[in-house]
């Protein structure tokens, strides 16, 4: 049985910001799909080592989709079918240090692209990729549904809330036409994998504290966080993608979350525990603070994705981690075709779950 039963073959699909961790393996995959693939990324993006390691073949531009004239130039020449956007500032820390840079990327970053977008007649279908920061945290400890308020207690988050509320607002206004590309939003958990490189991410900290030989710093150990393989974050998009194709959304399929079958979560500490199964020298010491821009708890409900989308996490959250870890030790072995065999398995559990 071929995978999505081939629909996704000779589309013409853009990507904004393939030059990253999420982006880069979005590009691999569509591109093992058979996909007419064109990328949009800015040329500062320091996370793009798993982008330059997988060495694709693509038609890219490389522009700021801040730069609204150059984007929608961009756009005109393309005419895409189907939009992945993922191009964004992705860092709580970085979003604090750098808020004007963080709130422009990330909405109107997103308002160029979708106003860019509303006159191109062959867009079908648009996905918008946001956060499970975007809800409103309580700290109640519950598993977040579409449904609930949009909040973000630091200028990363609530700039993903705005995303959302930004896109909600211009689909009721240029793209409520039956004729219209369907957009949907996106919301993942702490996605890991082999291919992110950038710091203050626990995983990605993880691995330089490993390969450069220092221990590691920990806050807020006893968080839960629901952490979940990239693939199987990707596949949730894909999947998205197909669903809303030249269709005339009902309110609740307009966003859709993706996270692990894990629905109590996974500890900081406890990852750290099973990291430490597989790299016995990693050590580290807990820094005893609570960063009040982090949330304690933050679960995803993935219900309505399973149900409607027929999706499943097929990477349980232990193997995610183990995983990860192996793609690293390759990595700095500089083996080859890594990435294309870490996908050539997935694809082949997937093959065996539909």
């Amino acid at each position: 049985m071929k995978l999505f039963n081939n629909f996704f073959y000779k589309k013409k699909i853009l990507i904004t910001g393939h030059t990253g961790f999420k982006g880069s393996w979005l590009a691999l995959w569509l591109l093992n799909l058979g996909a007419d693939l064109y990328c949009i990324s800015s040329k500062n993006n320091s996370n793009s080592l798993h982008y330059k390691n997988l060495k694709l073949k693509l038609n890219e531009y490389f522009l700021d989709i801040n730069d609204y004239k150059k984007l929608n130039n961009t756009i005109r020449k393309i005419k895409p079918e189907i939009v992945f956007h993922l191009a964004a500032q992705s860092l709580v820390k970085k979003s604090i240090s750098n808020p004007v840079d963080n709130y422009l990327t990330n909405i109107q970053g997103t308002i160029n692209l979708l106003i860019s977008l509303k006159d191109i007649k062959n867009a079908k279908s648009i996905v918008v990729v946001t956060s499970d920061k975007c809800y409103e945290n309580n700290e109640k400890n519950k598993s977040f549904i579409e449904s609930d308020r949009m909040g973000g207690a630091d200028p990363y988050s609530s700039s993903k809330a705005a995303t959302e509320i930004v896109v909600h607002g211009l689909r009721k206004t240029f793209y409520d036409d039956k004729n219209s590309a369907s957009i949907a939003t996106v919301r993942a958990g702490n996605v890991i994998g082999g291919g992110d490189f950038a710091k203050d991410r626990i995983m990605t900290d993880i691995v330089y504290s490993k390969f450069e030989n220092k221990k590691l710093s920990v806050r807020n150990i006893n968080s839960i966080r629901p952490f979940q393989y990239v693939l199987d974050c990707l596949h949730g998009y894909i999947l998205t993608a197909k669903y809303i194709y030249n269709k005339n959304l009902s309110q609740n399929e307009y966003s859709w979350n993706f996270g692990p079958n894990n629905n109590s979560g996974t500890t900081i500490k406890s990852l750290l525990n099973e990291v430490k199964l597989k790299w016995p020298s990693i050590n580290w010491v807990s820094n005893n603070t609570i960063n009040d821009n982090e949330s304690k708890y933050l679960k995803l409900n993935s219900n309505k994705s399973k149900r409607k989308l027929k999706w499943l996490p097929i990477i349980s959250t232990k193997k995610s981690i183990h995983l990860t870890l192996d793609w690293y030790d390759k990595y700095f072995e500089n083996q080859i075709n890594l990435s294309q065999n870490h996908l050539d398995l997935y694809m082949k559990l997937l093959k065996k779950k539909t």
